[in-house]
């Protein structure tokens, strides 16, 4: 639809990255020292802006519609090593409402990851097998 309609505009929706940058206090006085990219390269025309981020026992979650990824850090350096997406996928695409994405992750007291989603469709299936489905008007498949 966006190709279709919006030529213009699409050609542009690739061109900015959306990323995870940790920020360091070195010397604990309460100002960031320093800035490095965790994970970058978050451009596909499907992904919308990073809403959720959520460390836990050195695994970093992060949510950009449609998916929600899992990153780690094995060797130190500040960048993620490992880059896992297939945790969750399918939750629309990206049209630019704020607050409509995916977001508020949180840590259960089950030990589960937990997040809210905006009132965008879904496509999702389970690891059980569970197909989860709800279009919605405002999502359109490219």
């Amino acid at each position: 639809m966006f190709r279709k309609h919006l030529p213009q505009e699409f050609a542009e929706y690739g061109m900015a990255e959306d990323r995870v940058v940790m920020i360091t206090d070195v010397d604990q006085d309460g100002t960031a020292d320093e800035s490095v990219v965790y994970v970058g390269g978050f451009k596909d025309v499907v992904e919308g802006a990073g809403a959720g981020l959520l460390a836990v026992d050195g695994d970093v979650y992060y949510t950009c519609i449609p998916r929600i990824w899992k990153f780690r850090d094995e060797d130190g350096d500040g960048h993620a090593d490992e880059k896992e997406s297939c945790l969750s996928d399918g939750y629309g695409v990206r049209v630019a409402f704020r607050g409509h994405d995916l977001h508020g992750l949180i840590l259960g007291p089950d030990n589960r990851v937990y997040f809210s989603l905006g009132d965008r469709g879904y496509n999702v299936m389970t690891r059980e097998g569970n197909h989860l489905f709800r279009p919605d008007t405002r999502c359109f498949p490219l």
